[in-house]
């Protein structure tokens, strides 16, 4: 399980690395780009977090850092950028990523077993327009529990050290396929509770994956189009023999397929209605968690720009099979009113959830949490939100002034917030010169012994 958090952790990565590349200059610290500018005038965040105003936690530090620097080229001729269309000369790039994931499952002579895995990734790669080929080098720490038979309880951890080379050739602009291979060394310990004996034999795992991403069919703006995602992964993990502690073996397999298609309808006015539909497909062997999984889902999402009028409805289920089934559910609903192109006049959005998040689709299934949580214990309260703002013109209509409130409601908790903001006058889409805000929020618990929370915030941005 460790072995498999890892590679998932690994591919993961590559995978969001393809989907959506990073700028050729990029820093990121807990989700805040750090911008080379001077610190007050883009590094408000990173400041934020790092002198303690905004709560941050290690997930945020370790899954929502990362870089990626690719040296500048030199201007191509015309014979270059003909041949670069083609593929070209290769570019280099480095680039680093961080993530932090659980693992949860039963074994033949476990009641429970639990951890969590850090992982610490440092790649370079070559690419072109058609392809991309490198290697990543991972470190991994894990640490976790196990309840055992005979009340033969402890503490495990691990670390690896790993090299994953990669592969990626883009098929189409929008359909891509690619590779990943991967071998790992390291050592575990195996701490057993009421006894002073520590077991820390070596470890080695290897691991293969192909899959492929993107636009199987592209039906324009009146036909069908499909999206795939699919791949295949296979690892390998053994632990030498020591004193007191046989060797062993395990080895994992996972199949994956998702289709999703959304056909558009053109409605009178530039308005749109746009249905879709997603199936999710997983199926795992070897030696940890096997068993069929199936995630459907659909959705409908009508717009009409002239009325500034969106609305959403979305619903999923997930049917999994372990050693025990679960079902889970969610189904969401969303309607947003934004009549004026600029941040003038009136908005309005409501939003509400039941169940598990439904909006996460196909991909619900395939994240590895799912899969492992045989006992059920998915969220399935129900969430309500809404927030109502207006934009008042003043200072000669230079600048706007936008008074809002909002609410969050769910079943622990109620928020209420009372917003104040100032900034330029600005058309829809265009990013303000400067901001400032005041927020004064309110926060109320179910539970009557933790008491009510106060809050007030002052921010101001710039860009230069």
């Amino acid at each position: 399980r460790f072995g498999r958090t890892v590679s998932q952790q690994v591919v993961d990565a590559l995978r969001q690395r393809w989907t959506t590349p990073a700028a050729p200059g990029h820093i990121t610290v807990a989700g805040e780009a750090v911008s080379s500018a001077p610190p007050l005038a883009e590094n408000e965040g990173v400041l934020s977090k790092v002198l303690g105003f905004d709560p941050l936690t290690l997930q945020q530090v370790v899954e929502d850092s990362s870089f990626n620097f690719t040296p500048e080229a030199e201007e191509e001729t015309e014979t270059e950028t003909e041949e670069g269309a083609e593929g070209g000369a290769p570019r280099f790039a480095l680039w680093g990523q961080g993530a932090l994931s659980s693992f949860t499952g039963e074994g033949d002579a476990l009641s429970s077993l639990d951890g969590d895995v850090t992982t610490l990734l440092l790649g370079a790669d070559w690419n072109t327009v058609r392809w991309q080929a490198g290697a990543a080098l991972s470190r991994s720490w894990g640490n976790g529990s196990y309840d055992g038979d005979d009340n033969a309880d402890g503490e495990i951890s691990s670390t690896v050290t790993g090299i994953f080379p990669y592969g990626r050739y883009v098929l189409t602009p929008r359909l891509d396929i690619w590779a990943v291979a991967g071998y790992g060394w390291g050592a575990l310990s195996l701490n057993p509770d009421g006894m002073e004996e520590e077991y820390e034999p070596d470890t080695t795992m290897a691991m293969v994956a192909l899959g492929m991403d993107g636009l199987l069919l592209d039906g324009g703006s009146e036909g069908i189009s499909l999206t795939t995602t699919a791949d295949l992964l296979s690892m390998k993990t053994t632990s030498d023999e020591v004193e007191g502690l046989a060797s062993s073996e395990g080895n994992l397999s996972r199949r994956r397929l998702g289709l999703e298609a959304t056909r558009p309808f053109p409605l009178a006015n530039g308005a749109s209605l746009l249905p879709s539909m997603e199936v999710g497909i997983r199926q795992d062997g070897g030696d940890a968690e096997t068993g069929f999984g199936l995630d459907l889902g659909a959705g409908i999402t009508w717009k009409d720009p002239e009325r500034g009028i969106s609305g959403e409805l979305r619903g999923r289920t997930i049917l999994t099979h372990t050693e025990e089934e679960f079902q889970d559910q969610g189904l969401a609903v969303s309607f947003s009113w934004d009549p004026d192109p600029s941040n003038r006049g009136p908005s309005l959005s409501v939003g509400h959830t039941m169940g598990a998040t439904a909006t996460a689709d196909m991909d619900a299934l395939f994240n590895p949490a799912s899969f492992e949580q045989v006992n059920g214990n998915i969220s399935s309260g129900q969430q309500f939100e809404a927030a109502l703002a207006y934009g008042f013109p003043a200072y000669n209509d230079q600048l706007t002034f936008t008074p809002a409130v909002a609410m969050v409601l769910t079943s622990s908790r109620r928020n209420y917030s009372l917003l104040w903001s100032v900034e330029p006058y600005a058309e829809q889409l265009q990013a303000d010169p400067w901001q400032f805000s005041i927020e004064a929020e309110r926060q109320e618990h179910a539970s009557p012994s933790t008491p009510t929370d106060h809050s007030l915030k002052l921010r101001f941005s710039t860009l230069l």
